[in-house]
């Protein structure tokens, strides 16, 4: 492969993406979520709190509504990733655009999509991703609200 004059070799590239911590990409884990939502006494919790559940993050889960009815976060917003731009710009989210918004999905690939879209192009102050999604939250145990 002939070099290409002026390029950097990847080995002396400082490339930092969208998903870095570098970047402002926050992450938190189901355990550190469902302590979250414990402490402020959030649906699905198990748990009196001293706190309010205005405290706790706003869950919103941004799988399809078919996923989303078959079992979720207690107490998710649903909003399915390809209708979360024109949700943000319709005003829908306009509550929750200065409170802790935890993203979910299945297993947190297109949550963090969403976590980066609206924390560098929507300007929320603290939006992050949740590791695992909703799989790692069965794992561990957590109960799962589902449409009845």
């Amino acid at each position: 492969m002939p070099e290409v004059k002026g390029a950097l070799s990847s080995e002396a590239a400082d490339i930092l993406t969208a998903y870095s911590t570098e970047q402002g990409f926050k992450e938190v884990t189901v355990d550190t979520l469902f302590m979250q939502l414990r402490t402020a006494g959030a649906p699905g919790s198990n748990d009196a709190s001293t706190s309010s559940p205005d405290d706790a993050p706003v869950i919103l889960d941004v799988r399809t509504r078919g996923e989303f009815a078959g079992g979720r976060v207690p107490g998710a917003l649903n909003v399915p990733l390809d209708e979360l731009s024109d949700a943000v710009r319709a005003g829908k989210l306009d509550d929750f655009c200065t409170r802790p918004l935890a993203v979910v999905c299945q297993i947190g690939m297109r949550s963090a999509q969403a976590t980066v879209r609206l924390s560098r192009v929507f300007n929320f102050d603290d939006a992050y991703n949740v590791a695992g999604g909703t799989s790692a939250w069965v794992a561990a145990g957590y109960p799962l609200e589902t449409d009845k």
